[in-house]
Order: structure tokens, then sequence, then C-alpha cells
């Protein structure tokens, strides 16, 4: 089942069989650089990672962590979520795989789970973190609506150092 179709993708529920989709982006280091991973991720820690995901989906729905795939040729291009998390409004999330930067899909699969978060399910707001150095996930945010609200350090254990992260809001209008 597709929760959200676009006209080039659609948004559906993880499934075991996305191993390898996963793998090939969270093993990407330019893909991960700015995630809290920070590195390549071995394909077993992908493996519990999607064994987690699809665990959870029930408990999280309607909100949740999906897979996106191109309706041309049903290709992966990533995962995106909209889920409850430490903020007032659930976090709008997302990674592409490199072959789907700069096409323009981050910024219309955002806007769409957007509009199903404000409208559909009639959240008052949505939430974004990103790091502060990930201009191209700032500008997609920008572009749909979000409005900076501080910049705030993090120590990443990875890295052994503080880390430079941005906050995004945006209010639903009604």
């Amino acid at each position: 089942m597709h929760l959200i179709t676009t006209p080039r993708v659609s948004l559906r529920r993880f499934r075991i069989d996305d191993l390898k989709n996963l793998s090939r982006l969270e093993s990407d280091l330019e893909v991960m650089k700015y995630t809290p991973m920070r590195v390549a991720q071995p394909i077993e820690k992908t493996r519990e990672r999607l064994q987690l995901i699809i665990e959870k989906q029930n408990e999280r729905s309607p909100l949740g962590i999906w897979a996106a795939e191109s309706i041309e040729d049903g290709s992966f291009i990533g995962w995106f979520m909209v889920n409850q998390t430490q903020y007032e409004y659930p976090e709008l999330g997302f990674m592409l795989v490199r072959e789907a930067w700069s096409k323009g899909f981050a910024t219309e699969i955002a806007a769409s789970l957007r509009d199903f978060a404000l409208n559909t399910l009639g959240y008052s707001g949505l939430t974004a973190v990103t790091d502060e150095a990930n201009g191209a996930s700032k500008r997609v945010l920008e572009k749909i609506g979000f409005q900076f609200v501080r910049k705030f350090s993090k120590q990443d254990l990875l890295l052994g150092k503080e880390i430079e992260l941005s906050l995004f809001e945006l209010k639903s209008r009604s």
C-alpha cells in the first residue's frame, strides 16, 4: 500500500526485502556524513535498523518512516519520515541515495509529507533538524516553508566533539 504518491514518487512502508536498498544508502559515506551516524554503516547495523523500522511501523502509524520509490522505474530513492521525537511537533526527516540528489525529489516528497501531516492528520506544526553544514537539506526545508529557529550544539560521540545543528519549524496557518 502506498501512503503518498507524487507525480514522480510513491512512499510505502518498509519491507524486509529493502535491506539491499537501505544498505546502499547507509553504506555511502557521502550520504551519511551529515547524519547522526556520521559514518558508512556495515550491513549488520543496517539490518538491525531495518528490523526496528518494520517492528515499530504499527505503533508509529499514521506517522512513520517510508521507503521512496520512483514511479517511472521502481528504483529506490531513499527514506522519508514524519515521527514523534523529543520536539513539540512531529519531526520531518529524509535521506536520499546519491543518484537522487539535485533532482527535486526531496522538495517534492517533503512538501507532500508536510501537507499530509498538517492537512490530513491535523498537526499544528512540524520540526526538522539538520547539520548546520548541510546546506542542501536546509534549502529544501526553507523551500517548503520551514523557518530557522536556532542553532544548537550537541556532543557527537563518534566524532568526539561538539557538532552544530539547526532547528527548523513550520507552523500550520490555520
